[in-house]
């Protein structure tokens, strides 16, 4: 294929698309004051009337729908271009799916109405900027012409799941393990990983372990985007060693963006590794000062289990400032009972902090 010869940055098109994690997720709110816990990056495990307390900051889902997507899901498969050569990568803001490509790929489909593979690069290309009305129309024309069923299974189930329609990809994710051979046989364990990540934010812990568990023992397992959809099933299932193992694989894989860094330090305030936690906090505060979670995050972190009022306070301060008093919600009276806190010592703004009450909730709760 010509294309690919002329830009080999173009054979990541060809990528199956990996793991939807986390758009949606399960979320929960805590009706309970002044109790209140962390809340980490993006999963969203609820906590029922039984836990102690709620998740509370808001997840990179709200903020930053499309880069957050396609940081978790990443992409990973076989290329059909390439001899069968596996790849990884990333597809969140990078250049290969500009709008130069999208005239490229359309051209493409125009030259060669009826070779699937032409369509399903363009349902790619739609998935990256979230067109996912065209992403559908192109993925389901690639079937019309007899393409690859585990690839375009695989794609259909990642983009129903981005659509909120968990049924629906867990049924295309059921068809591509469904197969009992094909070429591309190897795609089958990011089905495991997407399938599993589908399985977690549905509630379904047990389901979601057994399969991830099951795409480790592939070659995937060296990868960084499965690395990280494996610490996020470990996160919820509470297994918080290995998923800080997972997470740092990760980052040296050479994935240390922003959100990766966000998920680990939600890991080390479970490990109780406070100081930690805000070390990586107070970086991503920098780079992005108008982040109004990580506010909230740090707060929390200072009233709750350090029992610093006044860092505790200053942060607060700082989200209600970002989000607006008509948009802070409980954060304000988190606000008020750290300063009264603070008037009751008499000025001084250390004291015992507690974690009585408290649970955090980690990649990819709501606020």
């Amino acid at each position: 294929m010509k294309i690919a010869q002329k830009n080999p940055a173009f054979t990541v098109l060809c990528m199956v698309f990996a793991g939807l994690l986390v758009l949606a997720g399960c979320t929960t709110t805590n009706p309970t004051m002044p109790r209140r816990g962390f809340h980490g990056g993006d999963s969203g495990l609820a906590t029922g009337a039984g836990a102690a307390v709620g998740s509370r900051v808001k997840s990179p889902v709200t903020t930053e729908k499309v880069e957050r997507f396609f940081i978790e899901i990443g992409v990973a498969g076989i290329d059909p271009l390439t001899a069968g050569q596996s790849h990884s990568g990333d597809i969140s803001g990078g250049s290969i799916f500009d709008d130069t490509t999208r005239s490229r790929l359309k051209r493409e489909v125009y030259l060669k109405p009826g070779n699937w593979k032409a369509h399903y690069h363009l349902g790619l290309f739609y998935m990256s900027r979230a067109e996912f009305e065209q992403a559908e129309k192109s993925l389901h024309k690639a079937m019309e012409y007899k393409g690859s069923p585990r690839l375009l299974y695989n794609a259909l189930g990642t983009l129903y799941e981005s659509m909120g329609n968990q049924e629906k990809a867990m049924d295309f994710f059921k068809s591509a393990l469904d197969l009992k051979s094909s070429s591309l046989a190897r795609s089958s364990s990011l089905v495991m990983m997407n399938a599993a990540s589908t399985y977690m934010r549905s509630g379904q812990l047990n389901k979601a372990e057994k399969l991830i568990r099951r795409a480790d023992l592939t070659e995937l397992s060296s990868k960084p985007v499965f690395n990280y959809n494996m610490t996020l099933i470990l996160y919820q299932t509470e297994q918080y060693d290995e998923a800080l193992e997972r997470i740092e694989k990760t980052i040296a894989a050479g994935r240390e963006d922003y959100l990766v860094r966000y998920t680990k330090a939600s890991v080390l305030v479970k490990l109780n590794r406070y100081n930690e936690a805000l070390e990586t906090f107070g970086q991503l505060k920098a780079e992005r000062p108008g982040d109004a979670r990580l506010y909230k995050n740090m707060g929390v972190i200072y009233e709750l289990y350090l029992g610093d009022m006044a860092r505790a306070l200053q942060n607060y301060v700082g989200y209600i400032g970002i989000v607006g008093e008509d948009n802070a919600g409980e954060v304000t009276l988190w606000a008020d009972v750290v300063r009264s806190r603070i008037a009751r010592l008499g000025g001084r703004t250390t004291g015992s902090g507690s974690t009585t009450g408290s649970s955090t909730t980690g990649p990819g709760g709501s606020q």
